[in-house]
């Protein structure tokens, strides 16, 4: 039966050489350093940039579309959990061990930062949550968890840990499709279904108040799925040696596949602004996915090309620092958002005895505050990563390791 490999933002995949791959884990701390600075931002602005000054027009442009290293995410986690298939070009998913890997690699690291808020908000006398809310996190199937009173934009990255989870399992059911169709046609079919759902949602009017959240277009696996496949077609290139610039599609070499690329984030994102339409913000989801598709595949394609000197590359500072970020990115994403929030609160409330924070949104002072929650964030992610996230990836391995 096929090995599985990572899936989440900090697992490591392994390439068919079965050695680490630079490019991932590179890939993977750019989306979570995007997705930090995205919510550090809106948690000092207090509020979605404008373009009413010259540092509102900045942080516009720069950080509110930070949301897209989600849909980054997802490509890179479809991609890793189909390597190990189209390695062995797998005919059946070995159930059990896939998802014994799966649960084990995530579920503790969540369980201590969710149970570990859930505690710290019961003793503040700040937690409004019930019974119900707190089940359906610890079974991933809520998106939205809204437990603490007047600053639940703390816990705003739970949300995409249940859509993983659900896409998890989606795809072991669509396997047999998968390889009964192909992966390259199942990505097609997968991304018109998203396009339709889109579509369908904003002009059927199916507003917030008449779907659960989890069957929003941001939340809904099957909506999201598109994303996914495109990482998993692109494993497959990869494995079968099949990627080059000659056998992706539209393009011919890496100046056109560039030029593609900057091209579908700057002009849907630039359509987005001008509209301001929640569908635009939907449906931009998916050249942004082909994007990050096209600009991993030229990852990979020069990672290849220089693998013999891949890992030299780790002597340069940045590379290397982004390689230990791609590795504890999974626990550095759950965390930054909370520890923020929290670090604040306490400054502001306990320390400076000030109880509305919001008066000093934009201010310096607020501006101190969230560096300071930064690099607390950075200091308890490596705790996290080297108590809970590393041991557990350790336990995962063993317990699936192939029998004599």
């Amino acid at each position: 039966m096929p090995e599985t490999v990572a899936a989440t933002p900090a697992n490591i995949p392994t390439t068919s050489t079965a050695t680490k791959s630079l490019t991932i884990n590179i890939v993977r701390a750019i989306g979570a350093l995007v997705v930090l600075i995205h919510h550090a931002n809106g948690y000092f602005l207090r509020a979605e940039p404008t373009y009413d000054t010259a540092w509102q027009g900045i942080s516009r442009v720069t950080t509110t579309y930070g949301w897209t290293g989600v849909t980054l995410f997802f490509v890179i986690s479809g991609l890793c959990i189909h390597l190990p298939q189209a390695r062995s070009q797998a005919t059946k998913l070995n159930l059990k061990k896939y998802t014994i890997r799966r649960l084990v690699r995530l579920y503790p690291t969540y369980f201590i930062v969710c149970f570990g808020l859930i505690g710290m908000l019961m003793l503040n006398n700040q937690f409004q949550g019930g019974i119900k809310s707190i089940i359906g996190h610890v079974f991933l199937w809520y998106n939205e968890f809204n437990p603490v009173k007047g600053e639940s934009y703390s816990v705003g990255p739970f949300w995409s840990l249940a859509a993983e989870i659900h896409l998890y399992f989606l795809y072991a059911i669509c396997y047999p499709l998968i390889v009964r169709l192909g992966v390259k046609r199942v990505t097609q079919v997968t991304l018109g279904v998203t396009i339709i759902y889109y579509v369908a949602h904003h002009f059927l009017f199916l507003s917030g108040s008449e779907l659960p959240s989890y069957i929003q277009p941001r939340d809904f696996a099957v909506a999201r799925f598109g994303e996914w496949m495109l990482g998993a077609y692109l494993a497959e290139l990869w494995c079968t040696k099949k990627l080059s610039y000659q056998t992706l599609p539209l393009i011919k070499n890496s100046k056109q596949l560039l030029i593609l690329s900057i091209g579908l984030i700057a002009v849907p994102i630039a359509l987005s602004e001008i509209w301001r339409d929640q569908f635009y913000v939907y449906i931009i989801n998916i050249p942004i996915a082909i994007a990050s598709f096209y600009l991993i595949a030229y990852l990979l394609i020069r990672e290849d090309e220089n693998r013999g000197a891949s890992r030299k590359g780790l002597k340069h500072f940045t590379v290397h620092l982004l390689d230990k970020i791609g590795d504890r990115s999974y626990s550095l994403y759950l965390i930054h958002l909370a520890v923020i929030s929290i670090v604040g609160r306490i400054i502001f409330t306990k320390v400076l005895k000030i109880q509305d924070i919001d008066a000093y949104a934009g201010s310096f002072s607020l501006f101190a505050v969230t560096i300071l929650g930064i690099a607390v964030s950075f200091l308890l992610t490596e705790l996290l990563y080297q108590l809970v996230e590393k041991p557990s990836h350790k336990l995962a391995r063993r317990l699936t390791r192939p029998t004599k």
